[in-house]
């Protein structure tokens, strides 16, 4: 898988199934702190990823739900009704609720749907990093991807870095 490169720990069941793209992640978001402090990413494309990491340098895993993309051409794919909803267009705000024709009440649901899955996801690996794994400080929040820009104007404290796991792989270059 290559993950040998990248000079972290991987604490999972699997470790060579980890995606790299997921390491990177991690990697280059806890170069980016200030000082050695846990990270929990998101990454929001076809798929969203929203992994720790510990202090020490070690992936503790995370979790992977649909995208907005995927879900976009799930909720038309597999029914009679429902159209395609465009998800790639940045609306600067969350849409109103409730949604008052199909269109607005889909959108509604996948944004404020995926936003409250990404919140509670880190809310959930916080904890864990506290309570499993004795952080002493609460996680950086690193938030990538194209549904990124959009998430993380909804979650507090957290920054937005375009392509992080192309920032790990340059981090990785300047390193070996």
């Amino acid at each position: 898988s290559g993950f040998e490169q990248i000079p972290i720990q991987v604490d999972v069941e699997y470790p060579h199934r980890v995606g790299i793209d997921r390491l990177l992640n991690v990697f280059a978001a806890q170069r980016m702190q200030v000082q050695p402090s846990p990270v929990i990413t998101v990454d929001s494309g076809t798929a969203t990823t929203v992994d720790l990491m510990t202090s020490d340098g070690t992936f503790r895993g995370g979790s992977i739900l649909p995208g907005l993309r995927l879900s976009a051409h799930a909720m038309h794919d597999y029914t009679a009704r429902l159209p395609l909803l465009n998800v790639d267009e940045e609306p600067t705000e969350l849409p109103i609720l409730p949604g008052r024709n199909t269109e607005e009440a889909m959108r509604a649901g996948l944004f404020i749907g995926q936003l409250g899955a990404v919140r509670e996801l880190i809310a959930r690996l916080t904890d864990a990093a506290n309570s499993r794994f004795q952080q002493q400080s609460p996680p950086g929040i690193v938030i990538s991807g194209g549904g990124g820009r959009q998430l993380v104007r909804h979650i507090p404290g957290a920054t937005y870095v375009d392509s992080l796991a192309l920032h790990g792989l340059a981090f990785l270059v300047s390193t070996s």
